[in-house]
Formats: C-alpha cells, sequence, structure tokens
C-alpha cells in the first residue's frame, strides 16, 4: 500500500474518537487505540498533538482509580519512548496544571 497523504485521514479519524468518544471505548478498544497511536508515532505521521490533546482531557484530576493513572502512565511513557519534544511539551503543561490544582503551593 502506498501512503501519500502523511496518515492525515487516519489522524483526523483518532483525533474525533479521542475528543468525542474515547470514554465510550471498552477497554479491548482502547488498548488498540493506544497501539495504533504508539504505532502512528513511529512512522512519524504528522498532526498527532490534537489527539494527544484530546486524550489528555480524558485524564481526570484528581482521580486516582486503575483506569485513569492507567491512561496517564501510558501517554507518558509513549511520549519518552519516542521523545516527541513538542508532544512532551504539551504534556508536561497539562500535567503541571492538573498538580497546581490539587497541590497548589503557598504564597509568599
Amino acid at each position: 500500500m502506498c501512503q501519500r497523504d502523511d496518515w492525515d485521514f487516519c489522524v483526523g479519524q483518532l483525533k474525533r474518537i479521542a475528543l468525542d468518544k474515547f470514554h465510550k471505548l471498552m477497554e479491548p478498544c482502547k488498548k488498540q487505540f493506544m497501539w495504533v497511536l504508539q504505532e502512528l508515532i513511529r512512522a512519524r505521521a504528522k498532526n498527532l498533538d490534537g489527539v494527544f490533546s484530546g486524550l489528555l482531557r480524558h485524564v481526570a484530576s484528581g482521580d486516582y482509580t486503575p483506569k485513569n493513572t492507567q491512561l496517564a502512565a501510558s501517554l507518558l511513557k509513549m511520549l519518552q519512548d519516542n521523545k516527541c519534544v513538542v508532544l512532551l511539551a504539551l504534556t508536561r503543561l497539562s500535567f503541571l496544571h492538573q498538580l497546581d490544582t490539587h497541590h497548589p503551593l503557598p504564597l509568599q
């Protein structure tokens, strides 16, 4: 198969799922979604930041359930393994915002 559109259609569909329907997916489908995302990162697909920002919206702050921590951990591991500099900055911003929300530093 010849891939000519830099995975734009696939990334667009993943972005739509990440923004609108990720919370409705069953657990095996979420694992497959994360696998496809990992493979697209390895293929150097463009515009994956929208998919990551959609997934980061599903990481609920203050929620320490296994599902939530697993999602957060898998996103961080994916970014660490592939050294995505742009996506890493987006992720740091999101996690720092959550830390600030739940553990605010006292003003001096």
